[in-house]
């Protein structure tokens, strides 16, 4: 089954502004496709004035934000009626399992989908699904695919910060998803393992495995990682084509 192409992400952990800039314009320039933004400091309100100053640098740049603070529809919100273009939140908890979805998600999917169908810019939804700190889930793939049915893109990880999922974990929700559809992974991606899980990813987050500390990137890490995600799809591209 065929995947949706890879996007590489890396997550910049915000602290200060200068430092988050220079950490977006390094990963871009490395050849990201662009950034997301969280603050593990309780200062959610930095994140949107961030974004906007990071646009002004790089006009094209794609941006996406965790609110770790907000519930979806909160950052959903506000994220739609920035003066700044924001290309995607991400939830850590979206109201999605395999049993079913919350009455709010549902109502703002189908908001989502209205703006979408009728041409005007919305968001995309990274909606984590049997993801760390989250109450057991029993049937990842299903929940994926619950994610899916919505127009999120299902997103997983390991059981903590840093660690990677199974490879199996990651296979059977491919395998539950139709073809193209998005996957992404958001822990424990590294340079030793991205070749495993890049074939069944569309998106792959990355920060702990490419970093010196918290908040800076290492460059020869990130570097290597891009140029390694990049060669697998470009890999895959051809077989495709072939």
């Amino acid at each position: 089954m065929k995947c949706a192409p890879l996007h590489i992400l890396p997550v910049i952990h915000h602290v200060d502004g200068r430092l988050s800039r220079e950490q977006a314009k390094l990963a871009l320039d490395l050849g990201a496709d662009g950034i997301f933004l969280i603050s593990h400091h309780d200062d959610d309100a930095a994140l949107l004035p961030l974004a906007a100053s990071i646009r002004v640098l790089r006009p094209d740049a794609w941006i996406g934000i965790n609110f770790l603070s907000m519930t979806l529809w909160e950052a959903f919100s506000l994220s739609l009626a920035c003066d700044c273009r924001i290309d995607a939140v991400w939830t850590d908890r979206p109201g999605i399992t395999s049993q079913g979805v919350d009455t709010d998600t549902r109502e703002l999917a189908e908001l989502r989908g209205v703006l979408v169908r009728s041409g005007r810019p919305a968001p995309q939804v990274f909606a984590s699904v049997a993801f760390k700190y989250q109450p057991h889930e029993a049937d990842p793939a299903r929940a994926a695919a619950n994610a899916t049915q919505l127009g999120f893109i299902p997103t997983t990880s390991g059981s903590a910060t840093g660690s990677a999922p199974h490879l199996d974990k990651i296979v059977a929700m491919r395998e539950q998803l139709g073809d193209g559809d998005a996957l992404a992974c958001a822990s424990g991606l590294t340079v030793g393992n991205i070749s495993d899980f890049a074939p069944h990813l569309s998106h792959a987050l990355v920060a702990t495995g490419v970093l010196l500390d918290e908040h800076h990137f290492d460059p020869a890490r990130l570097s290597e990682f891009i140029s390694l995600a990049k060669s697998i799809r470009m890999a895959g591209a051809l077989a495709d084509a072939g």
